[in-house]
This record gives structure tokens, sequence and C-alpha cells, in this order.
């Protein structure tokens, strides 16, 4: 039963990561696109869509299924995936490494700040539409992020928020992986590699609970990004 939980969880993991990078391939920079690179780009686009129609209507299963139905098809419809690209020895360690970090969400213990504001902020969404004036009566809706706001596609039927955390899991593990691609993907290693290896191995010993870290650690890595494509560009400009 519990083998069961944990491939259904891994499944889980695979689709809702397509799913949010067929948002991101939306986007297109002048770097080139990968597709941990489009799971970042992805969830910013999603965020957004969340805000807006949070505006005028409330959040259900109905509307969570369609946002991750539509990033299938969008996925789908602009990648052509050949099953020899998707079975190469890269994308393997890749899954691997995948199955490593599953316990770290599976035995996640929620920090006392979850029931405070995390938790009541996500429900805000789930029960009605925005109600403007909020922060003036309920200290909860004081502490704003827009990470919060995509909190609330990930409850399931009757409340269940088992999965409220699991946007940052899905963050924190794309940027693992989108590292460790950066890094060996190269046949000479720049500035840029050293300082992602040096992040790299922090995030693995300090980020070891999910939950612990709410809004910073999504925060936190998109910082870190910014950061590592300006030394990229540097690099690109320097060798021009």
């Amino acid at each position: 039963m519990i083998f069961f939980q944990i491939l259904l969880f891994f499944f889980s993991v695979v689709l809702l990561s397509v799913s949010i990078s067929g948002y991101g391939k939306l986007i297109k920079l002048k770097t080139e696109n990968n597709f941990f690179l489009e799971i970042f780009l992805g969830f910013i686009i999603i965020s957004f869509i969340i805000t807006v129609f949070h505006l005028f209507f409330k959040i259900d299963l109905v509307f969570s299924s369609l946002i991750f139905l539509i990033g299938l098809i969008i996925f789908l419809k602009k990648g052509i995936i050949h099953l020899k690209e998707l079975f190469n020895k890269k994308n393997i360690y890749f899954l691997i490494i995948i199955i490593f970090f599953i316990p770290m969400f599976l035995s996640q213990k929620y920090h006392e700040d979850f029931g405070y504001y995390h938790l009541p902020y996500a429900l805000g969404f789930l029960e009605e539409k925005i109600v403007f004036g909020y922060a003036n009566i309920e200290q909860t809706y004081v502490y704003n992020s827009i990470w919060f706001n995509l909190y609330s596609i990930f409850f399931l039927n009757e409340k269940n928020f088992d999965f409220l955390t699991l946007p940052s899991y899905l963050l924190f593990l794309s940027f693992i992986l989108f590292s460790i691609h950066q890094i060996i993907s190269k046949k000479e290693i720049l500035i840029s590699d050293y300082y992602l290896t040096t992040i790299l191995f922090y995030f693995i010993l300090k980020f070891t609970r999910i939950s612990e870290f709410g809004a910073d650690l999504p925060a936190t890595i998109f910082f870190i990004l910014a950061i590592y494509h300006f030394l990229r560009f540097s690099e690109l400009n320097f060798n021009e």
C-alpha cells in the first residue's frame, strides 16, 4: 500500500511538472530554454492567472483541474517527445534524484505559521472570490504573497491540504535538477557553474523540510536564478 502511494505521488510530481512546464513554453527568452527553466516561468504565469481569476470567482477543484489539463495540452502541442530522448541516461539520473527526494516531502511537518496564516489565506481563495479589506479585520491576510495564491489550486476535495506545500517542493526539486543540468551540460566550467555548485550544496544541506520555509523558499530560489542569469549574461557577452 505504501509502495503504491509513493508510486502515485511520483507520477503526480512528473505530470504536474510537465503541466507547469507547458505554461513556461509560452514565454520565449533569448537564452536557451530547457524543461526546468520552463517550470520556473510556468509558476509565474499560473500565479498571475489564479490571482486575476480570483478577482471574480472562487477557486474550486474544476478550475484547478482545468489549469493543469491546459498545461498538459500546451506542453504536448509545443514539444515533440521522442522515446529515444525520453529514456536517455541523463533523464534516468534525474528520475532517480526525484525518487531520492520523495521522502523529504512525505516526512514533512507543518511549522507553526502554517495554521496561523498559510492555511487561512489559501482557504480564503476556496471559499469565495476576493474580498477587499480583509487585511483590516484579520491579521492573517496582512502577510500577502503571490506564492500563497498558488497554494489554492493544490487543494483536494473536502479541504484536504496534504499537498498545500507541493508547489514549494516542485520548485525546490526543479531548482536542484536545473542546477545539475546546467553544470554537467557544459564542456567548460564557468563562474556561473561554481556559483550553482555552491548554492546546490547549501540547499541540499539547509532545506531539509520544505514546509518550514513558506514563501521564503520560492523568493530565495527566484533571486538566485536572477543572479545566475546575470552571471551567464556577463559570460556570454565577455566571450563575444
